[in-house]
């Protein structure tokens, strides 16, 4: 669903002399009151309204806005200053157009507590909350509970952009070019029925995101099994299993390894390295099973996943359309003749047994609603990918 994206021009400044903040996104279960007794009309609280981060450094304030919804995720959240090695402070404000949206304490980040080059999760306090500053872990450690209120902002920096694009491989070149930069992160320790969210920028893409009040577009399951081997004398077999993704996508510039004769939509399972990489929209996150498959439920989730790969099920526009048109639990038309995104990733979750079902609505359920189930309860979403 909206998998297909424009293509992007790099944004942030590759030079000298720049101090650079890339904004990711915002952890922001607490601006949604109520959610868990009423999600579907909570959900829609800051609807049409902004979420905003500024940054002050050296007497001039830069700032980047995102649509506020839950878990916002910006779309190239690049701030860029002119570096001054004397100063090494700066102020972090959050704030957004919602008159319902909680005011935020300013966060003094002292560039000598954090290391460059590496995510950084900072807990911005309500105004009403305890004066101290907020927490921070760096890498993507967990913050225990942030406070009531509270939320948790998850951003990247350096003073040198440049030097760490040559430095460090957080920093990769994507999409076969030069022109495309991303943050990249490490996808080794996910395993099967975790889930890739993608986040796309064309109008399809943001028509969905508009529609369900959610960051993402698209959603796919990972896959971790031994590659295809195709029948060639001495080739050798794998000793370990390769990460894969299945989705259900429009037409694809990747193969899928494990057919012989490429289709061009529908159900595909692609090499989740490749897929990551070239993937056009601006970033891909990643929710782990708040637990793992037991063997039983493995092997069920992978024997379903190729039955349906198998099947060569053809992405399914006409159901993908009504879903953004209606949202009653009635219309949930399964069909065994073609599937979207967020229909293949349910059947393949709930077939595995791991979804409930009042949660078996395939047919009804779109790519954030699939990141909320039971199944991925209090698990923190992770970047993939980040473009920049």
């Amino acid at each position: 669903m909206g998998n297909k994206q424009s293509t992007l021009d790099t944004k942030a400044k590759i030079q000298d002399g720049l101090l650079t903040f890339i904004i990711l996104n915002c952890e922001n279960s607490s601006a949604f009151p109520g959610y868990d007794q009423n999600h579907e009309e909570v959900i829609k609280i800051h609807s049409g309204h902004k979420l905003t981060v500024s940054i002050d450094y050296n007497g001039k304030t830069e700032k980047v806005s995102c649509d506020y919804y839950k878990n916002s995720v910006w779309n190239k959240g690049v701030i860029q200053h002119e570096y001054v090695q004397s100063i090494n402070e700066c102020t972090i404000k959050l704030g957004s157009t919602s008159t319902k949206s909680p005011n935020y304490r300013n966060f003094d980040f002292d560039f000598n507590q954090y290391d460059q080059g590496q995510i950084i999760r900072l807990e911005i306090k309500d105004v009403n909350s305890s004066p101290d500053s907020g927490e921070t872990t760096i890498d993507g450690a967990d913050i225990e509970q942030p406070g009531n209120n509270s939320v948790i902002l998850n951003i990247l920096y350096t003073t040198n952009l440049k030097t760490l694009k040559e430095s460090n491989t957080i920093i990769q070149t994507t999409r076969n070019s030069n022109d495309h930069l991303s943050v990249m992160q490490s996808f080794d320790h996910l395993d099967n029925g975790d889930i890739i969210l993608y986040s796309g920028s064309s109008p399809i893409s943001e028509i969905i995101r508009d529609r369900f009040y959610r960051p993402w577009s698209h959603v796919g399951v990972v896959i971790k099994t031994y590659p295809f081997i195709n029948h060639i004398k001495g080739q050798e077999l794998s000793e370990e299993p390769v990460h894969y993704v299945i989705e259900a996508v429009g037409k694809e510039g990747i193969k899928d390894p494990f057919r012989k004769n490429q289709v061009l939509t529908g159900v595909n399972i692609f090499p989740l390295k490749e897929r990551i990489k070239e993937y056009d929209g601006y970033n891909v996150q990643a929710i782990r099973l708040a637990k793992p498959f037991t063997e039983r439920q493995k092997e069920r989730f992978l024997t379903n996943c190729f039955e349906l790969h198998g099947a060569r099920l053809p992405f399914d526009v006409f159901q993908a359309a009504i879903l953004l048109l209606e949202r009653l639990k009635k219309w949930n038309w399964v069909s065994d003749k073609s599937v979207f995104c967020s229909e293949l990733a349910t059947i393949c979750l709930f077939r595995a047994g791991v979804l409930t079902d009042c949660e078996n609505y395939p047919s009804n359920t779109d790519p954030g609603e699939v990141s909320e189930f039971l199944c991925f309860k209090d698990s923190k979403i992770q970047f993939l990918k980040y473009d920049i």
